[in-house]
C-alpha cells in the first residue's frame, strides 16, 4: 500500500494533506543545521528558568506533602509557580522547588561530571549523596489553582492515597484516548508531528525576550476537530480533567526545560555539549559535540511512543529499548520522516512510498 492509499483509507483528503504538510516539513535544513539552532533556544531557555531559582529550607517530604495535602489548591503548596503560557482558564508553567530540589535530595551523578563534589570525590561520579539539584521544577497545567496533569487514586475511605504527577505512563493516555477517536490516527500523527519539531524547538519564537512554543495553528485546529468538545481527556484516578491540546503541548515544552536541568545539575551535559573524561579535561581540552540528552531525547522518546501507538515502530524494540536506556529511548531524528511523513521536505515523493518496504511501518494494509 502506497502512503497515499493509506491515507485515503483513513479518510484524510489531499487538501488536509497539503495544509498538514505546508505547515509542519521540516524544510531543507540539514540536521547539523537543527540541532545547533534548538541548542542555542535551550540554552537561552534553561537561564530563563534558572533564574526563576529561590533560596529555601522544604525538605523532599514537605514538597510532596504538601502537594498531597491540597490536591486542588497549588497556592497552599511549599513552592512558588512560575507561569510560561495561558490559555483562557488554562495556565502551564511550573512549581519551584521540584523534588529533586529538595534541600535532603539525594542525587547520583554522570560519569565524567565536573562539579566539585565529584572532583573531590576522587574524581568519581558522586553516588546517592545529599547534592540537590537547586533548578528542579514540577511541570504543571492549572485550572482554577488546582493542576491537572496529576493522577490522584482515594483509599477507600476516600482520602487520598497517592498523588503522583505526570510520568510518560499518565502522560500516553490521552495520547491514548486521543487514538481511539474517529479521526484520532491522523490526529495522533499529527501530535507526533508537531512534538518533534518542538523537540528540537523549531516552533519556538521570542515573546518578551523569552522563546516560546507557538502551537501550529492549521494544525492545532485539525487535532482539536476529532476531540469531543475539542480537548483532550485524562481518565484515570479519581480526578479526570479536560484540557487544551495546546496545553499539553507546552506541558512537553516545560518538561523539555526540565530535563535539561536534570541532566545540567547531574553533570551529564557541559553547556548542552558532551562532557570530557578526566583525563582529556586535564590536557586544556574544551567539550566540542553537542548533546542530545536532556528535552531533545525526551520529547523524541514520546515521538517514539506515539510511533508505537500507530503500529509504525516495534513494541518489543521500544519495551526494551526504554529499559537499556533507563527511561529513554528517542526515535532516531533520521527515521522522523518515516514515522511522520507530514514531516517530509518532499511529500510528493512520500505519498508514492510504500508504507511498509519503504516506510518501515508494521501494520498492514488495512
Amino acid at each position: 500500500m502506497r502512503l497515499s492509499e493509506y491515507y485515503s483509507s483513513i479518510g484524510v483528503d489531499i487538501g488536509t494533506l497539503s495544509r498538514m504538510n505546508n505547515e509542519l516539513s521540516i524544510g531543507d535544513s540539514s540536521l547539523e543545521q537543527l540541532v545547533e539552532s534548538s541548542t542555542e533556544k535551550k540554552r537561552a531557555m534553561l537561564r530563563e528558568a534558572e533564574s526563576s531559582t529561590w533560596a529555601h529550607s522544604f525538605s523532599r517530604a514537605q514538597i510532596e506533602g504538601s502537594r498531597k495535602a491540597n490536591p486542588k489548591d497549588t497556592t497552599k503548596w511549599n513552592g512558588k509557580l512560575v507561569t510560561f503560557y495561558e490559555d483562557g482558564e488554562f495556565s502551564v508553567g511550573a512549581i519551584k522547588p521540584g523534588k529533586e530540589a529538595a534541600i535532603d535530595y539525594k542525587m547520583t551523578h554522570y560519569k565524567n561530571c565536573k562539579c566539585g563534589q565529584c572532583e573531590g570525590n576522587d574524581r568519581k561520579p558522586v553516588r546517592g549523596g545529599m547534592s540537590p539539584n537547586v533548578d528542579d521544577m514540577l511541570p504543571v497545567i492549572l485550572r482554577e489553582n488546582a493542576n491537572l496533569a496529576v493522577k490522584i487514586t482515594n483509599s477507600a475511605d476516600g482520602t487520598i492515597r497517592n498523588y503522583t504527577p505526570w510520568t510518560l505512563d499518565q502522560i500516553c493516555r490521552p495520547l491514548e484516548d486521543m487514538f481511539s477517536q474517529r479521526g484520532g490516527r491522523f490526529a495522533l500523527e499529527v501530535f507526533g508531528s508537531i512534538l518533534f519539531r518542538s523537540a528540537l524547538n523549531i516552533d519556538h519564537h521570542l515573546v518578551d525576550g523569552n522563546w516560546r512554543h507557538r502551537v501550529p495553528s492549521d494544525s492545532l485546529g485539525h487535532i482539536e476537530s476529532c476531540l469531543p468538545n475539542g480537548m483532550m481527556r485524562f481518565t484515570e484516578g479519581e480526578f479526570k480533567p479536560e484540557f487544551p491540546v495546546s496545553s499539553l503541548l507546552q506541558f512537553f515544552d516545560i518538561l523539555g526545560v526540565n530535563e535539561d536541568i536534570k541532566v545540567k545539575g547531574k553533570g551529564r551535559v557541559e553547556d548542552f555539549m558532551e562532557p570530557l573524561t578526566w583525563k582529556r579535561h586535564d590536557t586544556g581540552a574544551v567539550p566540542n559535540r553537542i548533546a542530545l540528552n536532556g528535552r531533545t531525547n525526551t520529547l523524541l522518546t514520546y515521538c517514539e511512543m506515539i510511533s508505537i501507538m500507530l503500529s509504525r515502530s516495534s513494541v518489543g524494540s521500544g519495551l526494551i529499548g526504554y529499559q537499556r536506556g533507563m527511561g529513554m529511548f528517542p526515535m532516531p531524528i533520521k527515521r522522523s520522516e518515516l514515522a511522520f511523513p507530514l514531516l517530509s521536505s518532499d511529500f510528493e515523493t512520500a505519498l508514492d512510498m510504500d508504507v511498509n518496504h519503504e516506510l518501515g511501518w508494521l501494520h498492514g494494509p488495512r
